[in-house]
């Protein structure tokens, strides 16, 4: 999703042929040229000069230093370690991991992989702060990439050094691979198939834990078929056939998906990850019919790598699921076809028809989360599907459900809400959107912001999100607001986590999108004509916006955030875009009454990490862990200088 907080510069006009001098460039202000110099120039006694490269040569050298020198700048660039204020928490450990991390990070590229990473797609996502290019949003993950003019900004705004921020890689995507099972050769040692009964256990279970109801990767009944196809080979002693791999194929990423979730069964033992693996060297066998078999294996291994972090591999999956899932039709069943088919038909085709539409509204889910993290289009368009929801679902609302007494598919979040996500993209993010006017604009944020509080007020009063937790809240005690009624079941608990999570951060995504409009450059230039109605409208948004990020973190700091478990990936996302609106806020408003407060809440987002974790991380998550850690608490130093900074200036 493309992140604006404010536009990023005068739009280029249509009959301006000359090229504006180099300090109407830097203002970003109309350069009316009256010979020998421009109007501006001449009234600031200025010389009018044209000095600076153009865009393809200052690009082409930012290029050629990045990939010569990485390391060596980093190592000669010395941190500031002057303290800047009482209010940073002053982490023990930002000079000795840090470091170690950044010289990791910044090893030269070898010349064979040069050609690959150029080859990446350029980052689809750009972040403007106060008419800077403060970076870009990496592609397929979301992660910011602090451009050489965003950290010149940050370092003007805080007089310190910002090395810890040139960060090469994503912190919220998990950087861990597991390169000892890329396998080269005619034959690999892949995973065997396991005994039935391994199986068979993981299926019962899968059966028996209340994920089956929030993420039905498959029907129960229905995969007792699939695990017949699978082990028939080794039952009749034949070879098997592609129908045979594909269902086998699905064992393994069945077997790799339960044992992320709950753990190695003690009894039966299994890699999950060489299991998941496994199955994608099947694939090529797998994917030759289109039917269920292949439709779960692309559905689960999506669902696998979203749940471990990489969001791009599972972005990938995604698409090959939606694929199958048009071929079949699945996009346009009615739910409420369920209801009508019951006595006409057998309850297998009963079972099929209601397992398709629970792995379509799965992949629609995942299709919204990955357009709004990573600004890519989505691939499942509202007007291809029918998104007409279950009569159930409307009947008793996801957060009323007691799983413990379920017997339909509940499925994560709330579909209303999934649905909210889709529109926003479409009317604010989209390539088209881009092209509207500041009042068409504005008016599609007032209508979608009417529309989430539609959403908030169908909510339960019980478990309903708050508009924000900053006015009713302290720092001092944990308020019940915050916390919801004591008799939570853990579905309970856990839904009430994510709808907090989604509201907030599509609240900010929404009146974020007012970065774009031009009235925030015509605000610096009397002549330009900015309404104040307009300008007290996209002021509103972006104040709405840095609420909700506030609210994202009281709300994380207050709960207990150990029933996430291997949701942590997915969820690191949120507090990570709350944390950097913030933080732009503060380098922009550093006298802003709240910016203590604000600082006082990035403090806290180390511990608030540390509280996300999941029970089993390898050494090497550990590591990645703590590396967030650390970036979190560099922000707050940073911010502090800024605080203090200000100040002086203000003195």
């Amino acid at each position: 999703m493309e992140r604006h907080f404010v536009i990023d510069g005068p739009l280029t006009r249509k009959n301006e042929k000359r090229q504006a001098c180099d300090a109407c460039h830097k203002r970003k202000i109309q350069c009316v040229w009256t010979a020998p110099r421009c109007d501006w120039c001449k009234h600031q006694k200025l010389a009018c000069t044209f000095t600076r490269p153009n865009r393809r040569v200052r690009a082409a050298r930012q290029a050629r230093a990045q990939n010569e020198t990485p390391a060596r700048t980093a190592a000669s660039t010395p941190r500031a370690q002057v303290p800047c204020s009482a209010l940073t928490t002053s982490p023990q450990t930002l000079s000795q991991d840090p470091h170690q991390t950044q010289k990791q990070q910044q090893r030269p590229v070898p010349r064979g992989q040069l050609s690959l990473s150029l080859a990446q797609p350029s980052p689809l996502i750009t972040l403007h702060f106060a008419g800077r290019d403060i970076g870009g949003f990496s592609f397929g993950n979301g992660m910011p990439l602090f451009s050489p003019r965003g950290l010149q900004w940050i370092q003007a705004q805080t007089g310190q050094d910002t090395a810890l921020l040139g960060l090469s890689g994503p912190l919220w995507e998990n950087q861990y691979k597991h390169e000892s099972l890329l396998m080269t050769g005619s034959s690999p040692s892949l995973m065997r198939l396991p005994p039935r009964a391994t199986a068979e256990l993981y299926l019962s279970t899968f059966a028996k834990e209340p994920v089956r109801f929030i993420l039905p990767i498959v029907d129960p009944v229905l995969f007792s078929d699939t695990l017949d196809l699978a082990y028939g080979p080794e039952r009749l002693q034949t070879a098997p056939t592609a129908e045979h791999v594909a269902a086998q194929a699905c064992v393994f990423s069945f077997m790799g998906f339960v044992a992320l979730f709950n753990g190695q069964i003690d009894s039966a033992p299994i890699d999950g990850h060489a299991a998941v693996v496994t199955a994608q060297y099947m694939l090529n066998q797998a994917l030759m019919d289109c039917n269920i078999v292949s439709l779960q294996i692309c559905l689960m291994q999506a669902l696998y790598y979203l749940f471990v972090g990489q969001l791009q591999a599972a972005s990938m999956f995604h698409a090959m699921c939606y694929r199958l899932l048009i071929t079949l039709g699945a996009h346009v069943q009615s739910d409420n076809l369920y209801d009508a088919l019951q006595g006409s038909v057998s309850d297998v085709e009963l079972r099929m028809h209601r397992h398709f539409r629970c792995i379509f509204w799965m992949a629609y889910s995942l299709d919204k989360d990955i357009s709004l993290r990573t600004g890519l289009p989505p691939s499942m368009h509202d007007e291809d599907c029918d998104l007409s929801l279950p009569k159930k679902y409307l009947d008793c609302p996801p957060e009323m459900i007691e799983l413990e007494n379920a017997n339909e598919p509940v499925l994560p979040g709330d579909l209303r809400l999934t649905i909210l996500k889709s529109k926003t993209f479409r009317i604010l993010y989209s390539n088209h959107a881009k092209r509207k006017s500041d009042t068409q604009l504005l008016r599609d944020v007032r209508q979608l912001d009417e529309e989430l509080e539609a959403w908030r007020q169908s909510i339960n009063p019980l478990h309903r999100p708050l508009l924000s937790y900053g006015g009713a809240t302290s720092l001092s005690s944990s308020p019940v607001n915050v916390l919801g009624p004591a008799d939570l079941t853990p579905h309970q608990m856990m839904h009430r986590v994510v709808i907090n999570f989604e509201y907030h951060y599509l609240m900010a995504a929404i009146h974020s999108a007012t970065g774009r409009c031009r009235a925030w450059s015509s605000g610096e230039d009397p002549d330009a004509g900015a309404s104040k109605e307009m300008m007290q409208g996209v002021n509103l948004s972006m104040a709405l916006a840095v609420e909700a990020s506030r609210s994202t973190l009281i709300f994380l700091s207050w709960y207990n955030l150990h029933l996430l478990g291997e949701p942590f990936w997915l969820m690191i996302f949120y507090p990570m875009c709350a944390v950097l609106t913030i933080f732009c806020n503060i380098l922009s408003n550093p006298l802003d009454p709240r910016a203590v407060e604000d600082l006082q809440l990035m403090s806290k987002c180390p511990d608030i990490i540390r509280n996300m974790r999941p029970r089993r991380l390898t050494p090497s998550e550990v590591l990645h862990i703590k590396t967030i850690e650390h970036f979190f608490s560099e922000l707050t130093r940073l911010g502090a200088c800024a605080i203090t900074k200000g100040g002086a200036k203000k003195q």
